[in-house]
This record gives structure tokens, sequence and C-alpha cells, in this order.
């Protein structure tokens, strides 16, 4: 049986940072000035320099984010960010007060955008980079996302289990949460996408069977033909790495794969279709 291990997961990796050391650093995003590192992974805290030096600097960062829950938070809201041309994928994160914790949205180049595989990535409210998702699909290839920390480092994915005819009686698809080609976790997205009052309570399992998280499907009203959804990300108790991250990817997936479904008139010239 795969047993999940407590891991240290760098957000990103630089050859100055130490081990086990709580510093102020150069940061790697902006050398300009400094930020803070906990000992275990780069924090939102920043200063200016000021000439003062790294290891004497005076400033405590603020206290971190419960890192056993997506986003440090129990409860997460993905907001869709509709456009009219509907040739977009994108959304906000928001935690249970409105506050807004990161913006997941395309970073593929034009060029990308033609390939089967499509890149999104997590982004602070300061548009530095958390992670990134990409999605991966196409003719020989399981329709899959990847997930990659802030360094583009593996993290794990949700892959598709059911095949095309299964797909053909339901449009919900079966995923598997994966981490070094281990089964973790099993959810299932797009559940009837198409019927905007379908009552949509979709758990997100781990590898014993129990219940580590729930996602909740509401319609909003938007001034347009297009069907868009809001989604509230549940998580009852704590877990361990990755299941966090995996976990905030699967309420995206459950975005992205509803607007795959019901995008607007011209979807299939989309550049995420």
């Amino acid at each position: 049986m795969f047993v999940l291990q407590k891991r240290k997961v760098c957000v990103i990796g630089s050859p100055d940072v130490p081990d086990d050391q709580p510093a102020w650093l150069t940061d790697p995003w902006n050398p300009g000035q400094l930020r803070y590192y906990d000992g275990r992974e780069w924090t939102g805290s920043v200063a200016a320099r000021q000439g003062v030096p790294v290891e004497h600097f005076p400033v405590q960062p603020a206290h971190n984010p419960n890192r056993e829950f997506p986003l440090g938070q129990r409860i997460l809201h993905v907001r869709a960010l509709p456009q009219r041309a509907d040739i977009d994928v994108a959304c906000l994160i928001e935690d249970d007060h409105g506050q807004m914790l990161a913006e997941i949205r395309p970073t593929s180049t034009v060029l990308q955008r033609k390939s089967a595989a499509h890149r999104f990535g997590v982004l602070d409210p300061r548009g530095i980079p958390m992670g990134f998702f990409t999605r991966a699909a196409g003719v020989g290839v399981r329709d899959s996302i990847g997930v990659t920390d802030a360094s583009d480092r593996t993290v794990g994915r949700l892959r598709r289990t059911n095949n095309f005819w299964q797909r053909l009686r339901s449009s919900a698809i079966d995923m598997t949460l994966e981490c070094d080609q281990q089964t973790v976790g099993h959810t299932r997205v797009s559940i009837s996408p198409r019927a905007r009052f379908t009552k949509v309570d979709e758990p997100i399992y781990d590898m014993t069977g129990a219940v580590v998280a729930t996602v909740r499907r509401q319609w909003r009203y938007v001034d347009t033909s297009v069907t868009f959804y809001d989604y509230t990300l549940e998580c009852p108790q704590p877990t361990i790495h990755p299941l966090p991250e995996l976990i905030l990817a699967t309420a995206f997936g459950h975005y992205l794969y509803d607007r795959l479904e019901v995008g607007g008139p011209f979807a299939s010239h989309t550049n995420f279709h």
C-alpha cells in the first residue's frame, strides 16, 4: 500500500537558500528587494533593502497560512471571470471572507495554444506564480491536468480514467489524483454542466476512501448567453502533501471542464477547447 509521507517542499529553489535556517534573502522574483525564507519555503513577506545586511534584517514575517489546506484555507471559493468573447479560462480564488488569494489564468503563448497542452498560472495578488496547472489532451493522450510548483517542479496530476464510450453515457469525468505514479485519491468533475440548476456536491476521496474535500457548484447569472458557474471547495480536515495542491487543482478542474462543455457559441474556436 502506498503511504503518503510529509516532506519539505520549497516554493522556489535558489542556491543561496539554506536548508533549514530562516533568513531574509534576495527575492528570487525581484532582486531589488528582500523576501523572507522561513527555513522551509519562501513566504509572502517582502521588504526594501535600504542597505541593511540580510542576516541582520530586523523585521519578522507574518504568520504563514496552514500548508495542510489548499492555499492555507479550509474553505475556498472559485469565482468565474466572465468574458463576453468567451475566449479564455480565468478565475479568482477567494477565502471565505471574500479576500482574493490567487488568480488562475492562461500563461500559454499563441504558438503553445495551438497545441493540445494548455498551461495556467496560479498567481498571487501581486502576480507572482505560486504554481502551474497544465492540461494535456489529444489523440493518443490520456486527458490530465499536471500540477507543478512555482519552480515548475512536478507535484502530481489529475488523470482521467473513464473512456470515450463511458463519456457518451454520462458527462462526468472520473479522475484519479496521482503523485509519483501512485494514486492518492479520486473524484469526478464536469457533472451535467449543461443543467444549470443540477445540484453538484462532489466529494474528493483519499486512497482510503475518506472524504478529504467537497466541491459545490452554483450557477451565476451573467448578462450573456454563456453559462458560468462559481464553486466552493470545503476541506473538513487537514491533509498532507501533495493532497492540498491536488485538491486545489481539482476545484479548478471543475471550472475548466465545465467551461469546455458549455463555452460560448464559438467554443470550438477558443484557445482552450
